[in-house]
C-alpha cells in the first residue's frame, strides 16, 4: 500500500470529510469533519517526504511488534525508527488522555499495513496558541498578559499535567508492572504548545516529545542527536541529557513561557542563581518570586512538581483576594473570565458627567460594599525603609470595612466654585485673594479650575451645606481614592512622580484639576494623591477639635507623604496652614448615593477597544474580592469569580 495523503472532500475511516491541511515540523495535520458524530476533528500523521526519504515502510517490519506492544528498543536506532517510536509514544498519550479539560482529548489510533501510523484527536474550535495570542495583544498595544491571566494559564496547565502525572502515570504503570514509570515530562512547553479557547479554556498540545520517564531504561540509543525541544524555553539540563530529565524541567520551561507571556524576553534570560531575582513592569515581587523560583538553575531550588507550582499561584490569589498584594487590571471579560490587562478608571455604567451635582459638581458613585483600609504588612516594610523608621506607621492598621455607597467629587473643589459660594453667602474668601468690586475674589483665568486652597474645615463644612453636600468621611475618601483591593497609589503599587503633583513632579505650584488623568483612582476620582490635601470628616483620637487631610500636596514627597491611607496630618479645624506653609490646604465633597446605581455589567464605554480579545464579551470590572481561589474542577476564570 502506497503512502496515503487525503485531499480535500475525501472521506477517511468511512465518515470524516477532510475539510482542511497544515504542515509543519515532522507531521502532517488533517482538518475534518465527523459526519456522524457530528464533531470537527484532527487526524495527524507523518509527513510524506521524510517516509520516504527515510525509508520508513522498510523499517516498519523491522520494529513492528516493539511498536505495537509498546516496548522500548534495546539497541541503537536511526532516525527512521525514531520518528514511529515517538509518533506512537504520542498517539498513545493523546488517545489516553480522555477526561480532562486542559489535555488535548484524542480518539483513536491506526496504522496502515505498511506501517504509516495515524491518529484522532479532538479539535478547539476558536483557539490561538499563546504566541499567536501574545501577538494580539502587541497590535492593541499591550506590553503583556494581564498578571491574573497569565496565573490562570498557570493553574490550568499544572491542572492538566498533574492529571497526566497521577490518572495517566497511574493507567501506564497498571498496564507495564514490570518497568513502571516514575515521573511524566514534556520536554516541549512553550507559547506554541498551550491554546487558549474562546472559552478561556487553556490546553496542553503537542506530546510529540513527552514520555513517561521510567525507573529502568530512560532513554532511546540513538545514532544521531536528538533535538531537546526549543532552547530559549529549554531548561539547562534538558539541554544537556535530553532524555533523563524530571518534571522540574518542564517547570522551567512553563515559567519561561510565563515570563515571556508577561513581557519578558526568555530568549534573552539565563537560568538564575539561587540569589537572583526577577522584575518585570506591572508584575508584583510576590509573582515574580513564583517565576524566579521555577527558573532557578539548579533545579533542586525548583518546585519540584506541578502540584507544589500550583499550591504556589493559589496562594497567590489568595494574598490579592485579601488585598495584600494589589494588581492595577481591573477589567474582565463577563463572558469568558478573560483578565485584560487595560486598566481603567472604573466609574462603571455612571461616566462623572451623567452625576451632576450642584455648582458644577462632577461626581462619581462608590458602590457599597468592603475595601481594604490602612497599612498591609507588605506595604508597611516598604515605606518604612523609605522614611527610614516604621514609627509614623505605627497607627496605621489594616483590615477590611464594609461601606454603604456614597456619591464623590471626581475632582476637588476649584476656585472658580468657591468663588460662586463667596459672592453668594458673603463668606470671607480666602486670605490670599484679591477683593474685587463683586466681592466674589479675584484670580487669574489660569488659576480658575486649580483647587481652592486657603481654607479651613469650617470653611469647607460651610461651602458644602452651601451646595447641599457634605465632606467624605476618612473611610470613604480612602476607599474613593484606593479601590476595593487595598492598593498602595490611586493607580497601583508603585510610585510614578509623572502621575500626579508631588515635589518630585517639579511643578511647584497648583495645577488645574483635571490634570493627570494617569493617575485617577479605580472609582474615577482625579489627584487623590498630590496638588493639595484634602479635609475629611475625621477626627483626631486623642482631639476632636483636630481634623485630618489626607492625600499629600503638591511641595511634599508624595511617594513617602501621599499614600492615601496615610494619616499624616491633623491640624485644628480653624487653621487654613500648617507650620506656616500655604497653598497646600484643600477639599473635595461627598453626599449619600442617589438611586443611579453602579451597573458594574456594563463599561463606561463601548468602542470596540473595550471588548474581550478572546470573545468579544464586554469587559466589566471587577474588585479583588471577587476574586475565588481555583479548585481542582475549575478550568477558567469564570469560576474565578464569586458573583456573576
Amino acid at each position: 500500500m502506497a503512502f496515503i495523503e487525503y485531499q480535500p472532500g475525501d472521506v477517511v475511516e468511512g465518515s470524516i470529510e477532510i475539510t482542511g491541511i497544515k504542515e509543519g515540523g515532522l507531521g502532517r495535520v488533517y482538518f475534518g469533519y465527523c459526519r456522524n458524530r457530528q464533531i470537527k476533528v484532527v487526524i495527524k500523521t507523518l509527513l510524506k517526504q521524510y517516509w520516504q526519504e527515510y525509508q520508513m515502510a522498510e523499517r516498519w517490519s523491522d520494529i513492528k511488534q516493539q511498536l505495537i506492544e509498546a516496548n522500548l528498543p534495546s539497541r541503537s536506532i536511526d532516525f527512521a525508527e525514531y520518528l514511529l517510536f515517538t509518533f506512537f509514544r504520542e498517539a498513545r498519550l493523546v488517545c489516553q488522555s480522555r477526561n480532562h479539560l486542559n489535555v488535548l482529548k484524542g480518539a483513536r489510533f491506526w496504522w496502515t499495513v505498511e506501517g504509516q501510523p495515524f491518529y484522532e484527536c479532538e479539535f478547539v474550535d476558536n483557539a490561538h496558541g499563546l504566541k499567536d495570542f501574545y501577538n494580539i495583544h502587541a497590535r492593541q498595544h499591550h506590553q503583556r498578559l494581564a498578571v491574573l491571566e497569565a496565573v490562570h494559564i498557570g493553574v490550568s496547565f499544572a491542572n492538566g499535567m498533574i492529571y497526566i502525572s497521577n490518572e495517566m502515570l497511574d493507567q501506564y504503570n497498571r498496564n507495564n508492572p514490570r518497568n513502571p514509570a516514575i515521573a511524566f515530562v514534556h520536554r516541549d512547553i512553550k507559547p506554541d504548545n498551550i491554546l487558549i479557547d474562546d472559552r478561556n479554556m487553556v490546553k496542553i498540545i503537542d506530546l510529540g516529545l513527552a514520555k513517561f520517564q521510567l525507573s529502568q531504561t530512560t532513554s532511546f540509543f540513538t545514532t544521531f542527536p536528538i533535538q531537546a525541544g526549543t532552547p530559549k524555553y529549554t531548561s539547562p539540563e534538558q539541554l544537556q541529557s535530553f532524555e533523563t530529565v524530571l518534571p522540574s524541567s518542564d517547570i522551567y520551561s512553563l515559567g519561561a513561557t510565563l515570563y515571556e507571556l508577561l513581557g519578558g524576553k526568555a530568549g534573552q534570560m539565563a537560568a538564575l542563581e539561587p540569589q537572583q531575582s526577577l522584575s518585570l513592569p506591572g508584575v508584583p515581587p510576590e509573582f515574580s518570586a513564583i517565576l524566579a523560583t521555577c527558573l532557578r538553575k539548579d533545579m533542586t531550588r525548583r518546585y519540584q512538581d506541578f502540584r507544589e507550582l500550583k499550591k504556589a499561584f493559589t496562594e497567590f490569589i489568595a494574598t490579592v483576594k485579601r488585598g495584600q498584594v494589589s494588581l492595577r487590571e481591573n477589567q474582565r471579560c463577563g463572558r469568558c473570565g478573560y483578565v485584560s490587562p487595560d486598566y481603567r478608571p472604573t466609574t462603571g455604567a455612571v461616566p462623572v458627567s451623567d452625576l451632576p451635582g450642584p455648582n458644577g459638581h462632577r461626581l462619581v458613585q462608590v458602590p457599597a460594599g468592603a475595601f481594604y483600609k490602612g497599612c498591609n504588612p507588605a506595604h508597611r516594610a516598604r515605606l518604612a525603609a523609605k522614611l527610614g523608621s516604621s514609627k509614623p506607621l505605627e497607627d496605621e492598621t489594616y483590615e477590611r470595612r464594609e461601606l454603604p455607597a456614597f456619591d464623590i467629587d471626581a475632582y476637588a473643589v476649584t476656585n472658580r466654585q468657591y468663588a460662586a459660594f463667596v459672592a453668594a453667602t458673603g463668606h470671607r474668601p480666602p486670605p490670599h485673594w484679591r477683593n474685587n468690586p463683586e466681592g466674589s475674589g479675584s484670580f487669574s483665568d489660569d488659576e480658575a479650575d486649580a483647587p481652592v486652597v486657603n481654607v479651613s474645615y469650617e470653611d469647607a463644612e460651610a461651602y458644602c451645606r452651601w451646595v447641599g453636600l457634605r465632606l467624605p468621611s476618612g473611610d470613604e475618601w480612602e476607599k474613593a481614592a484606593r479601590g476595593c483591593d487595598g492598593r498602595l497609589y490611586p493607580w497601583g503599587d508603585d510610585y510614578h512622580s509623572p502621575f500626579c503633583n508631588s515635589a518630585e513632579s517639579r511643578q511647584r505650584k497648583l495645577v488645574a484639576v483635571d490634570r493627570y488623568p494617569e493617575g485617577v483612582s479605580p472609582f474615577g476620582c482625579y489627584q487623590m494623591v498630590g496638588n493639595v490635601f484634602e479635609w475629611v470628616d475625621e477626627s483626631h483620637p486623642k482631639n476632636a477639635d483636630f481634623k485630618f487631610l489626607r492625600g499629600g500636596c503638591w511641595m511634599v514627597s508624595c511617594e513617602i507623604l501621599g499614600p492615601p491611607f496615610f494619616h499624616y496630618i491633623a491640624v485644628p479645624k480653624q487653621e487654613i496652614e500648617v507650620s506656616r506653609q500655604r497653598n497646600i490646604f484643600g477639599f473635595r465633597c461627598a453626599r449619600d448615593a442617589r438611586d443611579v446605581l453602579m451597573d458594574k455589567t456594563v463599561p463606561t464605554r463601548d468602542d470596540g477597544q473595550n471588548r474581550c480579545p478572546l470573545c468579544r464579551g464586554r469587559l466589566k470590572y471587577f474588585a479583588a474580592e471577587e476574586l475565588k481561589v481555583p479548585e481542582n474542577n475549575i478550568y477558567t476564570w469564570m469560576g474565578y469569580f464569586d458573583s456573576e
